[in-house]
């Protein structure tokens, strides 16, 4: 698996002062691989009883939490330990590539595309060439319910932006200006990473762990450990997590319901639940055979707990 904008975003805080500030983030970082472009997977609407359950009830999977689609990669944490909710301040930093190949992933490729057309080949060169660094925060988001399709209200801000081509802040006033009106994309593309981490929630998606036969750790380690040192975390199906590690279906009809360990909130409904109605309980993951497997010299193991 290659994460380019993870690895990119370690060697430039590596290497270039404006961005050594990240550097002990994207050490402790957990990273997250999503299936697919952000706006053709996610699904358009979400029930006002979902969006208030994770309004309520939202949390990183990790500390710092590290997501990376064909678009960017955003690296979330949050501003205080134990945030729940979509109410809590969280910290992300965006790295984007400019690249013509990345940007047909952007939620507004067809109008990107067509712009491009009009540039010089001298500028589509250094565009090619461009990666966009973002710090940001998010202060809170609030579900518009009853809307028909998904959309929120967010308090959030951008506190900086930095263009590099290779190892030097561009200094071109026209993809300087372009950086200034990318800001309402990094803001939308914080909530569609957001919108990742309540699809990764869904208790019948399993969160699979996936371990090169070495890592580097990130305590001690010169550097900081790339994709191709470190475990990597997926969200796959239990048919898809069997057809992946080689393992056998599960065809018993007295087969268990496999879900993850999830929170679940019951409706005021007394009728319907009489006795569960209005509460919130832990549900108890459940998986039918081995959680864990090796395959090749990769270690796979499925997070039934996270």
């Amino acid at each position: 698996m290659k994460s380019p904008a993870f690895d990119r975003l370690c060697w430039m805080s590596e290497n270039l002062p404006p961005l050594r500030a990240f550097e002990r983030v994207l050490r402790d970082a957990h990273l997250f691989h999503f299936p697919g472009v952000p706006h053709e997977v996610l699904p358009r609407e979400l029930a006002d009883e979902d969006a208030l359950f994770h309004q309520e009830n939202l949390v990183l999977p990790f500390r710092v939490t590290a997501i990376e689609d064909p678009a960017s990669c955003l690296v979330f944490w949050d501003d205080k330990d134990g945030a729940q909710g979509l109410g809590q301040r969280r910290w992300f930093v965006e790295c984007s590539s400019l690249a013509d190949d990345a940007a047909m992933a952007w939620n507004n490729a067809e109008s990107e595309r067509e712009e491009r057309k009009a540039l010089t080949a001298e500028v589509l060169e250094l565009l090619n060439r461009t990666w966009s660094v973002s710090l940001g925060c998010i202060n809170s988001i609030v579900p518009n319910l009853g809307a028909g399709r998904t959309g929120y209200t967010v308090d959030g801000n951008v506190h900086g932006l930095y263009l590099f081509d290779g190892e030097a802040l561009v200094e071109s006033e026209w993809v300087k200006s372009m950086g200034s009106s990318m800001i309402p994309q990094i803001q939308r593309n914080a909530v569609a990473g957001i919108e990742e981490i309540i699809y990764f929630n869904r208790p019948d998606r399993f969160i699979v762990r996936d371990t090169p036969p070495r890592v580097r750790d990130p305590k001690t380690s010169p550097k900081i450990p790339r994709t191709h040192e470190r475990p990597i975390y997926t969200i796959l199906r239990p048919h898809e997590i069997r057809e992946k590690l080689g393992m056998t279906t599960a065809t018993s009809h007295r087969t268990s319901h496999e879900r993850r360990r999830h929170v679940r909130r019951y409706p005021e409904d007394p009728v319907r639940w009489p006795k569960a109605h209005g509460k919130t309980v832990v549900v108890p993951a459940s998986w039918v055979g081995p959680s864990e497997a090796q395959v090749g010299r990769r270690t796979y193991k499925i997070m039934l707990d996270l």
